[in-house]
């Protein structure tokens, strides 16, 4: 977009850009950009959208950032473009998020749900999950005790022109009532809807 021209590295002491990444954020939690974010995180910044597809290293970096996050309500991920989420990521410490409430990510990597289902989340009421095939209950035992909304958006199919979802794993949706005993709404995506298999136990 020549409007907002996207540069593909922060500007050197000697060179200077004509544009912006906003991968420069999450490069280094430690550099300008990741300070500015994280000092903005810390003293009041209530929503985050990261709409761009997030790298391993740039997993790791927004893990440092959210440490300080003591306002957001509001938290807004993308994919995780790598395949491979590094076993490194295992190490790092809980996080707190003590005033979040409404969360939206993508479910594409199993480790990386694995690692939101450790974070704290004692105020989370509405959950969003991306790219859903099947029900989360592993993320559902950890954060479903007081949600009100859950939404699990579908998969999409490779090709762009067909707005159809792959099938939608019906294992679990019974499980739903007791996980999230507060819910008063659900979305998920009910591909046979001559066939609602499991929603009598949701009731």
């Amino acid at each position: 977009n020549l409007n907002f021209p996207s540069a593909i590295a922060p500007a050197v002491e000697d060179r200077s850009w004509e544009g912006f990444n906003p991968a420069w954020l999450l490069h280094d939690h430690t550099d300008d950009f990741g300070r500015i974010l994280k000092a903005r995180l810390s003293s009041g910044l209530r929503e985050l959208d990261l709409s761009m597809p997030l790298k391993t290293a740039e997993v790791r970096e927004l893990h440092y950032l959210l440490s300080a996050a003591k306002y957001l309500r509001v938290l807004k991920l993308n994919s995780i473009s790598e395949q491979d989420l590094l076993v490194e990521l295992r190490d790092l410490p809980t996080i707190t998020l003590p005033d979040l409430t409404e969360l939206q990510f993508s479910v594409g990597h199993a480790f990386f749900v694995d690692l939101v289902a450790t974070w704290s989340l004692p105020r989370l009421t509405q959950l969003t999950l991306l790219g859903c095939q099947l029900v989360p209950v592993h993320l559902l035992e950890a954060h479903g005790a007081r949600l009100t909304y859950l939404h699990l958006f579908p998969a999409k199919k490779e090709r762009t022109y067909d707005y159809s979802w792959p099938a939608f794993a019906r294992a679990g949706l019974e499980r739903i009532g007791a996980l999230c005993p507060a819910l008063e709404h659900l979305v998920y995506p009910l591909t046979l809807p001559d066939e609602p298999d499991g929603v009598d136990a949701l009731q």
